[in-house]
């Protein structure tokens, strides 16, 4: 026993140290830029985040207060509160990093039928495949 005795520590306190990292927020908000850019190159809306918390698990989790969604000349017509966008592990590995579920727990839209920039958001997202949409869940 005395002879495992360091080695189970050792194992001891590497998990500890691994459980703590997943839930210990880490805060992201250098990634703000990255993230936006994504989001209107793939769903073709301009969006603003204030701040983005990361939280290290079986898949990354990115995590914001408020998400707030304008049109091209910027424009607010819709937030989403407490959204959370996560990343499976082997994305990050490939070049194309991808979310494969966004949460949020509220849903505010705020736009007219005469907004001109309505129905090119329309057509963007109806026009993109829909098994690269990632899973979106509303609270």
């Amino acid at each position: 026993m005395k002879k495992y005795k360091k080695h189970i520590i050792a194992a001891v306190v590497t998990l500890g140290m691994l459980i703590t990292l997943c839930f210990v927020p880490i805060d992201a908000t250098k990634l703000i830029p990255v993230v936006e850019k994504q989001v209107a190159e793939d769903m073709g809306i301009k969006i603003h985040i204030e701040k983005l918390i990361l939280r290290v698990g079986p898949s990354l989790k990115v995590k914001a207060p408020i998400m707030h969604m304008m049109y091209e000349d910027g424009q607010k017509f819709g937030q989403f509160d407490n959204v959370k966008f996560y990343i499976p592990w082997s994305t990050l590995l490939t070049n194309d990093t991808k979310v494969k579920k966004i949460s949020a727990n509220n849903l505010i839209l705020k736009f007219n039928s005469s907004d001109k920039f309505l129905q090119d958001i329309i057509d963007k997202i109806s026009n993109k495949e829909f098994e690269k949409n990632p899973d979106i869940m509303l609270k």
